[in-house]
């Protein structure tokens, strides 16, 4: 008899934390505010998803990123420039 192995289809999950660099205040960029489409927070784009994963056509890169976010706790613009494992 011939052992079958089951297949299985995973799915991804991430998380970028940063701390405000104003007031400190931890934030989640890629969970709500930051991910909801209503939100004055959410950039335009899904750049934070295109920069983790990149495209058909684009490379992923975790540096020199770029990214323009407001803190949702004090208003204030800070840039994501990197990202860590």
């Amino acid at each position: 008899m011939d052992d079958v192995i089951s297949r299985v289809t995973g799915y991804v999950t991430y998380d970028v934390r940063v701390e405000c660099p104003h007031c400190n205040h931890a934030l989640s960029l890629n969970q709500s505010p930051y991910d909801d489409d209503s939100s004055e927070y959410r950039p335009a784009e899904d750049e934070l998803g295109r920069t983790l994963f990149g495209s058909i056509t684009e490379v992923a890169k975790w540096d020199q990123l770029g990214i323009k976010y407001n803190c949702c706790a004090c208003e204030k613009e800070f840039i994501l420039n990197a990202l860590e494992i």
